[in-house]
């Protein structure tokens, strides 16, 4: 009886294990699927770079609590940025937010999640303080841009606009829409 089964249990072992065979040798190997993926290759912790001007004084400064790069666009991902751009006073123009993004070339830095913008003065005092979420910044131009609500605050008061943009080299801000401004003459420095 059993040589009469015999058969049918080979050809369903065949048939098994040619179906296996097939599914292994249409799979993509691992290494090209890798090349694929929006993975990491490579990370840094406490991440600082240094851009210098043509006399070799600091003009940039960008650090992250953790800096990975991306090979598959060449870009990177920051967490917790905090950008630094040195004008021609001693106090630079200091930038943080929770998240970033840096492009291939590096001229633009998207700044992700909320924003916070400062500068003090030469005594330490805050001069300048925006609050934003979501700024692009291009660093060619020294120039940054948000679309979201936007809080300035300086000594003499504070004024709120939907959209943002600011020139850094210039200290030059313009508010976009739905401006609100208060001020007080008595606090003017």
């Amino acid at each position: 009886m059993m040589a009469r089964w015999a058969p049918a249990v080979l050809l369903l072992l065949l048939v098994v294990g040619s179906g296996w065979l097939m599914q292994r040798l249409t799979e993509a190997p691992q290494e090209e699927d890798a090349e694929l993926r929006h993975d990491p290759d490579f990370f840094l912790n406490d991440f600082v770079r240094v851009s210098m001007d043509d006399e070799g004084v600091p003009a940039e400064e960008l650090r992250a609590k953790r800096m990975e790069h991306f090979p598959d666009t060449d870009t990177h991902e920051l967490l917790e940025p905090h950008v630094l751009i040195h004008g021609d006073d001693d106090t630079p123009t200091q930038v943080r937010s929770e998240r970033g993004w840096v492009s291939a070339d590096q001229s633009v830095i998207i700044l992700q999640g909320r924003v916070y913008i400062w500068e003090d003065d030469d005594e330490g005092r805050r001069r300048l303080e925006v609050l934003t979420s979501n700024l692009t910044l291009y660093n060619d131009e020294d120039y940054a841009e948000t679309d979201e609500t936007a809080l300035i605050r300086t000594p003499s008061g504070e004024s709120r606009s939907v959209g943002l943009k600011a020139w850094m080299a210039g200290n030059r801000l313009e508010l976009i829409s739905q401006v609100q401004t208060t001020y007080d003459p008595k606090k003017t420095p």
